[in-house]
Order: structure tokens, then C-alpha cells, then sequence
């Protein structure tokens, strides 16, 4: 760029000593107006200038040119719109800059301006009246700084902050919200309103606590688990929570510290969620499937098994926790089988099932071992006493006819009876002596009960 005359060289050129000789020579005044003009003049970071106030420049500093590209003799004298883009002298915001700043507010502007080339930068500006010592408007001082920078990663971190938002609010298969230190909810996404079936404004400030069962309320699960995200970061949870309607279904969450302030302080906790109802319906068909006979719905040997093992367990610890198994095996069953078919022999296991289940306790359990084999564990009794009582109510519920589609189907079944004792290490070898007895039964003429040892 060309020199522009005397007074940007001015503007550029130090003082020398001759110049600051003649300096401390003048006035006090002079001295202190000529400091005052030399320390504006020497900015090179900030355009200072001044404006007339219809808007012509007066003055302009050395910040001025190398913001602008404008030489002192080339723009002073111009109207300030000079340095505004088209859209904002459309919108004559000269004026409006000079009329605000007459107010007496502060008057901040950033906007766009135009150098001297053509090209913009983003300018951030402070514009105040002048007055002399009559209380006369003389015109307006204008500092400004190029802001570009800052305005730009202002601009990316608003455009991040917006995708950001787009994208929370976006994913409808997940509930996104946070909340503050107490678990009191703070913003609320699209996928919570829809897996949780409250609106952002029914919800706001809202405490988590209320998704949750009363029982887990109770049991301080919820503070537990805030707790928890303080102390580690985070903390994963699955269990049933309720919806606005009152109905259940299970979730799958981890709350999760949101990013600390710069001080460290921890400011609150995001939530992410999801709907996992129908994986653990699935995962507990498995279980019970695992765990129970599909024609009967009584548990199966491997349950069966597990919970003697249990009551052995128990009354190794602590003898007097007797129990006995009771084996029991149809009579002629398959006789049945082969006369009236596999649906309706399936029907006659079935009602069997719920025979014995009527004939016992809730401590107790009855399975179906296999095919027409059933066992019933009684648990906490006091002797064989109570082992016969079981006995005697399941004859008498045998002892019925079995009616299907109008026809009596006549059943009877073998019971052997094994007492827990001391010598018994594992539920094979119970059942296998209350297996042994039902045999002895059988041989003595069906419809009746043995006693392993009799």
C-alpha cells in the first residue's frame, strides 16, 4: 500500500529527541493534549477514531489504517458508512450507532465492516459522545477491535452446541436428559418424553425418583445410584420403572457426571436410557423355560435339584431344619398312554400338576422330574408325621376321577417317602431313597405310600 502522506508518517514515526525537546517545552495543557493525541495515535491493535455528529471521520490512529487499509488522507473527511457493509447502511445503522450512543447507555456494536480491499472482518466496537467544556456535542470517539477470530470459534461452538441439540433431539429410542446434584431433571429430550410420556414442561425440575418403583424409593435406589456417579463418574442400572400412565416397563441407564466446572466443581449428571422391556421379557421366557417344565409349568428336575440341595445345605448348619422328598410315579400310566392317546395323557399330566400343588405349602415345591414322575420337597416339618399328612392329602385329591371332554379317566399314583438325615450329601441320593421307596410301593400293590428303611 502506497504512503499516504505527512500524516501517516506521523502516525508511524517515533518521537526523536529533538521532538521530545520541543515537547517538554510547550505548555502543561499542550503537553498534555499532545501525550493524549501520541498515545491514541501509537495504538496499532485498536482503531480510535472520531466521528463528526452527521458521521464524517475526524481522526485516525495508526489501529485505524491497519484495521481498515485506509491511509489518514484518504478517509478522513469521508462519511463513516465507508467501513459499513450494504446490508447495514440499507438498514442506516451509522445513525442508529450515533443515536444509541447520544443515549447514554453503554454502546457495544460488533458486526461486519469493510475494509479498504473489500474484504470483511467481524469488528467489535465501543462508540461514546464527545462534549466540550460548554456541555456541546463535538461529535463521537469509536474504539474498535478486530474480533474475527473470537467470532468465528464463537460461531463453531454455537454450531456445535445447535448439532449437538438437533442430534439429542433426534434419537427417539433413547431418553437423553440431565439433571442437577439432587436428581432434579434440567432438560428433557424427544425420547424421554416418548419412553417416559412426559413433555419437556411437565417434567422440568422434576425429581428421577418418581420413574421409580415405591419399593426402590424406599430402598434408596435412586440416591444410591446418584451417589455412585458422583464418586466413580458414573453408575449403570436395569430394573423396572413407571411411566406417566402408571405402567411398568424395564430400563437400561447410565447417569453419567456432566463435565465438571473450570474449578472442579461437579455441576450435575446426564441420563441415557433405554427401553429394554422386551429383552428382558425375553431373557425371563429363557429363565423360566430353563427353570420350568413346558407341559406343566411345574418347576423341572434341575430346579428341583437345586432347591434340595438347599434344604441339605440348610439342615447341615442347622439340624433341626428337617425336610423330605416324596417321590411319586402314576399307576398304569402308560396303559392310559397307549388307550386314550398323547393329548389326552398330557392333559391327565396336567392336571396332576395342579393337583399337587393344591396339596402343599408355599415353602414347599413340587416339580415334574420326567415323563410321569413328579417330586414334592417339604420343607421346615417335624417329622415323618407331617411327610404322611402331605401323603394323605395328595391320595385324596387322587383319588378323583380325572374328567376330560365328558369322560372320567381314573389315576392313582406310587409315593415313596425319604426323610433328610444327616448322611444325605447331595439331592441324588435323597431322591434316589424316595425313588427306592416308590418302587417298594409298586411292588406292594400301587395306590400307596413307603418310607425309605421300612
Amino acid at each position: 500500500m502506497r504512503c499516504c502522506g505527512r500524516a501517516a508518517k506521523d502516525q508511524a514515526k517515533p518521537l526523536n529527541d529533538s521532538a521530545e525537546k520541543r515537547f517538554r517545552q510547550t505548555s502543561a495543557p499542550a503537553n498534555s493534549e499532545a501525550l493524549y493525541r501520541l498515545l491514541v495515535e501509537s495504538f496499532t491493535d485498536c482503531a480510535v477514531f472520531a466521528v463528526s455528529p452527521d458521521g464524517v471521520i475526524l481522526t485516525w490512529n495508526a489501529g485505524a489504517m491497519r484495521a481498515f487499509g485506509y491511509c489518514a488522507d484518504e478517509i478522513i473527511g469521508r462519511h463513516a458508512g465507508i467501513i459499513f457493509t450494504a446490508e447495514d447502511l440499507l438498514r442506516a445503522e451509522p445513525a442508529r450507532e450515533l443515536a444509541a450512543a447520544l443515549t447514554g447507555a453503554p454502546a457495544g456494536f460488533d458486526r461486519w465492516y469493510v475494509r479498504r480491499d473489500g474484504s470483511r472482518f467481524w469488528g467489535s466496537a465501543t462508540v461514546a459522545p464527545m462534549f466540550d467544556a460548554a456541555g456541546n456535542l463535538q461529535g463521537f470517539a469509536k474504539l474498535l477491535r478486530d474480533a474475527t477470530a473470537g467470532h468465528a470459534a464463537l460461531a463453531a461452538l454455537r454450531d456445535s452446541e445447535q448439532r449437538l441439540r438437533l442430534l439429542v433431539e433426534s434419537v427417539h429410542e433413547y431418553a437423553i436428559f440431565a439433571t442437577d446434584l439432587e436428581g432434579n431433571i434440567t432438560s428433557w429430550n424427544s425420547g424421554a418424553e416418548r419412553t417416559f410420556g412426559y413433555t419437556h414442561t411437565e417434567i422440568l425440575g422434576k425429581n428421577i425418583a418418581q420413574f421409580s418403583e415405591p419399593a426402590d424409593v424406599a430402598a434408596g435406589v435412586v440416591r444410591a445410584n446418584l451417589a455412585q456417579a458422583a464418586r466413580r463418574g458414573s453408575c449403570h442400572d436395569e430394573r423396572w420403572l413407571v411411566r406417566k400412565n402408571g405402567t411398568r416397563f424395564s430400563c437400561s441407564g447410565r447417569l453419567t457426571q456432566l463435565k465438571r466446572a473450570e474449578g472442579g466443581e461437579l455441576r450435575g449428571f446426564v441420563m441415557v436410557a433405554h427401553d429394554i422391556t422386551e429383552r428382558t421379557l425375553a431373557a425371563e421366557e429363557l429363565r423360566r423355560r430353563a427353570c420350568f417344565d413346558a407341559l406343566t409349568q411345574l418347576p423341572n428336575r434341575t430346579t428341583f435339584f437345586e432347591h434340595v440341595g438347599r434344604a441339605i445345605a440348610s439342615m447341615k448348619r442347622r439340624p433341626t431344619d428337617r425336610f423330605a422328598v416324596l417321590f411319586i410315579d402314576l399307576d398304569h400310566f402308560k396303559t392310559i398312554n397307549d388307550t386314550v392317546g398323547h393329548v389326552v395323557a398330557d392333559r391327565v399330566l396336567t392336571c396332576t400338576a395342579r393337583r399337587l400343588e393344591r396339596c402343599v405349602r408355599a415353602e414347599d415345591v413340587a416339580a415334574r422330574l420326567s415323563g410321569d414322575e413328579f417330586a414334592i420337597l417339604l420343607n421346615g416339618i417335624g417329622g415323618l408325621a407331617d411327610a404322611n399328612d402331605a401323603v394323605d392329602r395328595i391320595r385324596i385329591e387322587m383319588s378323583k376321577p380325572v374328567w376330560i371332554d365328558g369322560n372320567a379317566v381314573d389315576v392313582t399314583a406310587s409315593i415313596g417317602i425319604a426323610l433328610g438325615n444327616a448322611c444325605h450329601n447331595t439331592p441324588d441320593e435323597i431322591v434316589h431313597d424316595a425313588d427306592t421307596a416308590m418302587y417298594a410301593a409298586k411292588a406292594r400293590g400301587r395306590a400307596r405310600s413307603v418310607v425309605f428303611g421300612d
